[in-house]
């Protein structure tokens, strides 16, 4: 699917949000430096409040100061919260993103892509096949075996060109099979395969 679009808003999202860290760590930096100058005017404007003896311009100017340095400190840690906010929002639409990005797209690993069925620019709805993948981890034996070879078959063991092996039955069909009259089918799950798949091979139940 096109994710041209959701890809460039990701990329400046990631962007926006470094962004957003380093405005934070300069108004942290900010509001540390001010709160010293908040907490030594607090203090300076306290103890001169009450004094008669300083003049009253001298105590209002102190008292102005102080409220001011107190406002700046206030906006900046203000700032500092709708920043945090931003950042959080931010990060919800980075997840959002790159969940929709994981559904628009997809990687096959240890898989073989044997046939893809759609094309670029063509239109899919939901429940569309996009490609047929097989597996090529592990393969899967099938034989066919009439009613009386069924007996004991959980305990008997597989040989494959005459040779023993340790694999083992994985499921016996109770349905005898509409092609193959009156046989069953039998699989044999072979894990990392050294056989080509679609060989014949003789298999042999002892």
């Amino acid at each position: 699917l096109d994710s041209r679009v959701d890809e460039y808003e990701l990329k400046s999202s990631r962007e926006r949000l470094k962004i957003i860290g380093k405005i934070l760590e300069i108004n942290r930096e900010s509001l540390s430096s001010v709160k010293e100058s908040l907490d030594r005017e607090e203090s300076y404007y306290l103890k001169i409040e009450s004094l008669s003896t300083i003049p009253q311009s001298k105590r209002d100017n102190a008292f102005y100061s102080y409220i001011s340095t107190k406002s700046k400190y206030l906006s900046i840690k203000e700032k500092i919260e709708s920043l945090k906010e931003e950042r959080l929002g931010l990060e919800l639409k980075i997840a959002t993103l790159k969940d929709r990005l994981s559904k628009k797209r997809f990687t096959i690993k240890g898989r073989f892509l044997n046939e893809l069925l759609v094309h670029k620019r063509d239109f899919v709805t939901a429940g569309t096949p996009i490609a047929v993948v097989d597996d090529l981890t592990k393969a899967k034996l099938v034989i066919y075996l009439n009613e009386d070879e069924l007996e004991n078959i959980e305990n008997r063991r597989v040989y494959i060109d005459g040779s023993k092996t340790d694999l083992k039955i994985s499921k016996v069909w109770k349905v005898a099979d509409k092609k193959f009259i009156s046989s069953y089918r039998v699989e044999i799950l072979v894990p990392n395969p050294k056989y080509r798949f679609s060989t014949l091979l003789k298999v042999e139940l002892r």
